[in-house]
């Protein structure tokens, strides 16, 4: 089915015809979304050694505790209540937490699915690479990801929501409901998520002033809404703990958790430079960023703007897998850059894709300008 559906010329002469095309495309779609979800671990893997910095701040916020006054997790908030919330349906066991998390990493695979079902436009072969990566990336892990609740999507979901979000930005706006929810999303996920989550968009919004030669004070007024935005949704939440406890959420405690964990060099596990293993990543986004820089500063405006919109997508994916191989930096096993390769699959897959639908070399076209601008 992959090679019929790759190869336009080996399709059979009805569905050239746009009808038939559709349904097929639709009993794609259909397949490729169960398929997705059918990934869902049914044994509920876990591991208790990782998951008690869950299961911690779980109990003791069900014991009474209140979260940020009492109970800190570097981890976040969100990650926290969702598992409370559905322990109110279940009894409290690593099970439950388990089933949160495998579920999580399904809507994640399947968002993924869906930015490159947004970016590429020949939809049929959209569906096939798709899947052919999201198996890939599936099978590449030696173990079940879903055992490491901080290594799957119950850790990284909102960054990928972020990324589908600005994919469905509206043309020529900077702002949506659903990127301004997936933003505030991120922000109360965890700390993490929201600096992944608010530098893929304000990258996103200078480089996309920068291409149409906005004034500066406009870029500057899209980065402090944003942060405006998150401050209020945060000082909300900050009055309704104070009018339901008496007291504020304690952020600095939270902080020199995260200082600990991230400067302090508790968990801290150095990169083997002599493996170089991490090179292929760090070439490729090193790559994109230089290609975007070049798009920048292209003189003829209307190939700019051209340029940009093909590689806009690519752009803010490449800001997401740099954010997540810097996890990799500061916690280097081969193992961790396996799970944090999945936007470098994105990005090869986008590429292959348009080299399908153009009929020519967009890779090798793509690569030959990058490596000019290198040189």
């Amino acid at each position: 089915v992959s090679i019929l559906i790759l190869s336009k010329a080996a399709l059979p002469e009805a569905l050239q015809y746009k009808k038939a095309l559709r349904v097929v495309t639709a009993f794609l779609f259909l397949g490729a979304v169960l398929l997705i979800l059918s990934l869902f671990d049914p044994s509920l893997s876990f591991d208790p050694h990782h998951y008690n910095s869950y299961m911690g701040p779980i109990m003791g916020i069900r014991g009474g505790w209140i979260s940020f006054v009492d109970m800190h997790s570097h981890y976040g908030l969100l990650p926290i209540y969702l598992v409370i919330w559905f322990l109110n349906f279940v009894p409290a066991s690593y099970q439950a937490m388990a089933f949160i998390v495998s579920f999580s990493s399904s809507v994640q695979l399947l968002t993924v699915f869906l930015i490159l079902r947004k970016i590429l436009t020949n939809k049929p072969k959209t569906y096939i690479l798709s899947i052919l990566l999201i198996l890939f990336y599936k099978f590449l892990v030696p173990f079940n990801i879903n055992a490491l609740p901080s290594a799957s999507g119950y850790r990284h979901l909102p960054t990928f929501i972020l990324l589908l979000s600005l994919c469905y930005l509206p043309k020529g706006k900077k702002f949506s409901i659903f990127s301004v929810l997936s933003l505030l999303f991120c922000s109360f996920w965890s700390f993490d998520q929201f600096l992944n989550g608010f530098i893929i968009y304000a990258t996103f919004l200078v480089c996309n002033g920068l291409i149409k030669k906005e004034p500066f004070f406009s870029q500057v007024k899209g980065l402090f809404v944003l942060f405006s935005m998150t401050l209020l949704a945060h000082g909300i939440y900050s009055l309704c703990v104070l009018l339901r406890f008496g007291v504020f959420p304690r952020y600095d405690l939270y902080f020199e958790i995260l200082y600990q964990f991230n400067v302090g060099g508790w968990w801290a596990y150095p990169v083997d430079i002599s493996k170089l293993i991490f090179g292929f990543h760090l070439i490729f986004y090193s790559s994109v960023l230089a290609y975007t820089i070049k798009v920048i500063f292209t003189k003829d405006q209307s190939a700019r703007e051209r340029e940009w919109d093909s590689v806009k997508y690519i752009f803010i994916i490449a800001i997401a897998g740099i954010f997540q191989v810097q996890y990799f930096v500061g916690r280097s096993s081969e193992v961790a850059l396996m799970i944090y390769s999945l936007p470098l699959g994105m990005i090869f897959t986008i590429l292959m894709a348009r080299n399908l639908e153009n009929g020519k070399l967009f890779f090798l076209n793509l690569a030959g300008k990058i490596m000019t601008v290198l040189a």
